[in-house]
């Protein structure tokens, strides 16, 4: 059903779903209502779609690499924006990833947004509630006067937030009601943008402009820009390419970090702690467990894709208020191949 948005010369935008490729300008972009050319690739390893929007030799041009290796449970994506032109060009681009976890074609309002935790504020983009930080203003994350917004159902209207720029190689949303998510690892240092939209949820804007059906959905994007303000400069003849990777995760509880190998949750009370891990491609090797520099416990595993590992470590008698957990996923060379820590209350 054609919405309201998209570019003022366009001046309508189809919420299709899945992933888009907006380019050549900011949000979605208007590639998305041209036909693209599809190719495919397969070898030994798997399989790859190559997606163009143009062979224009006049004009900023995209090609999208997806691919999905044999055997694994995540999929890469390779943006490659192109200047064909005898002249640099300033180019915008955005993927957008529609998202509704859980299979009812619908958020919840247990669904989280899932950004590092060196992410202590982020820059405003557009919102509904006039009691939050206007457009490019600065917004505390995730607590701001004491309504904690990484959780969907504390929001009132609609908010899209960036980091500006991305603080860390992964973002994520993870539906604790329906205990499923999508994570996005990508590069910071070239892909520096990270951004969140959603429509709210006690007052939301009406699914009724893009569809008759009552689904709605939230969006990570994710672009080579820190905001849509910003542009990359491609020089006469060159282009800029980068690799993501997304994954679909499930059965952890929730997800307070991710790499491209494996996604944690890490929570602790009542004197012990309870971590899982998914990995996204077969692994074995140990889990461990420290406190405050300590390892306390460790166990073999052996994991596969779309089977998530689970436990609930005892602290031990003397166990403190508070400290520092730390989890990690080594192989057996040694190699810590996952990890997260943070400081937790343990009682």
């Amino acid at each position: 059903k054609p919405s309201p948005w998209g570019p003022p010369e366009q001046g309508w935008w189809l919420a299709a779903g899945g992933i888009e490729w907006g380019l050549p300008v900011e949000e979605h972009g208007y590639e998305w209502g041209i036909p693209w050319e599809a190719r495919i690739e397969q070898d030994a390893e798997g399989a790859t779609v190559y997606l163009r929007d143009t062979t224009a030799s006049d004009r900023v041009r995209a090609e999208i690499g997806v691919r999905l290796e044999a055997g694994a449970g995540f999929f890469t994506i390779r943006p490659r924006l192109e200047n064909p032109t005898g002249a640099p060009l300033e180019v915008k681009y955005w993927t957008n990833a529609m998202l509704a976890p859980g299979g009812s074609n619908a958020p919840s309002a247990d669904l989280r947004f899932v950004l590092p935790d060196s992410v202590s504020s982020v820059t405003v983009h557009s919102r509904g509630d006039e009691s939050l930080p206007d457009y490019n203003q600065r917004m505390a994350w995730p607590v701001f006067n004491g309504v904690d917004y990484s959780k969907l159902g504390n929001w009132n209207h609609w908010l899209g937030f960036f980091e500006d720029p991305a603080q860390g190689e992964f973002m994520a949303v993870y539906d604790v009601g329906y205990d499923e998510g999508m994570v996005r690892v990508f590069p910071p240092d070239t892909a520096r943008g990270a951004k969140v939209f959603a429509f709210g949820w006690h007052d939301p804007i009406p699914s009724s402009n893009w569809t008759d059906d009552g689904s709605s959905y939230v969006e990570l994007h994710g672009g080579p820009a820190p905001t849509f303000d910003h542009s990359v400069t491609l020089p006469a003849g060159g282009h800029l390419q980068w690799f993501e990777t997304w994954y679909p995760v499930a059965g952890l509880g929730g997800l307070r970090s991710a790499n491209a190998k494996a996604a944690m949750n890490l929570s602790a009370g009542g004197g012990s702690a309870d971590l899982a891990v998914a990995v996204v491609i077969p692994f074995s090797g140990d889990t461990s467990l420290s406190l405050n520099g300590q390892e306390i416990w460790r166990q073999g595993v052996s994991l596969v894709p779309g089977q998530p590992f689970r436990m609930t470590v005892p602290l031990g008698d003397q166990v403190p208020e508070s400290g520092r957990l730390v989890l990690r996923l080594e192989a057996p060379d040694g190699a810590i191949e996952a990890e997260y820590g943070a400081e937790l209350n343990l009682n």
